[in-house]
């Protein structure tokens, strides 16, 4: 299939499809940023995933405002399953011409058909809450998606010094919230918190003056 678009491809469909591709980008990653999927454009867990979303934001002209209860829920699945599941770490073209028209098919009919899409995006790495200290490589989608996820079932992230809203502007960094150095020294006997001092739930996001 993406052979075959490459194949395919010239000038003539850039001039055609260029300023759509671009409106069902912005309005893909406006509805990231407004909705808290992620606090940042470089905490994206997998930039790619952003192509599937695109496809659906076709089907439904642009405006995430008219999806149905059912379209929302089946777009919360969709994202976090693939995230925890690792599911753009493979094959990605495959995934990303699955993924395409399973949501292309959700915008256009309202419900997935493909009853066997589900059990290919739910393998998830982690089955329970302590998986999650296995994680301490930023590189990570699952790293990345853990931090994102506090701040999506939150509504957003609050500032430290006070109950603000943290944006995108504030130049969000990720840091220990107890030093390495304070671990290493008051912990220096205890195995299992020199294990999790950089684990993915020793760490925050928080602006980078702070």
């Amino acid at each position: 299939m993406i052979v075959f678009i490459l194949k395919n491809l010239n000038f003539e469909h850039f001039n055609q499809y260029w300023k759509e591709l671009l409106d069902c980008y912005k309005h893909s990653l406006n509805f990231l940023f407004d909705n808290h999927y992620i606090t940042t454009q470089s905490w994206i867990p997998y930039d790619n995933m952003l192509i599937p979303l695109m496809v659906f934001a076709k089907e439904i002209k642009g405006d995430f405002s008219i999806m149905n209860e059912s379209q929302a829920k089946m777009i919360d699945f969709w994202y976090w399953a693939s995230i925890y599941s690792l599911r753009y770490s493979g094959s990605t073209n495959e995934i990303i011409v699955q993924d395409s028209n399973a949501l292309r098919q959700l915008g256009r009919d309202g419900k997935i058909i493909d009853k066997s899409f589900f059990n290919k995006i739910a393998k998830f790495q982690i089955s329970s809450g302590s998986d999650i200290i296995n994680f301490n490589k930023k590189r990570s989608a699952i790293y990345k998606g853990v931090l994102n996820f506090i701040s999506f079932s939150k509504k957003g992230l609050i500032g430290w010094q006070n109950t603000n809203k943290l944006k995108a502007s504030n130049n969000l960094e990720d840091h220990h919230i107890f030093p390495k150095a304070f671990i290493e020294s008051k912990y220096i006997n205890d195995e299992n918190a020199q294990s999790l001092k950089d684990s993915v739930v020793n760490r925050t996001l928080i602006p980078k003056i702070l």
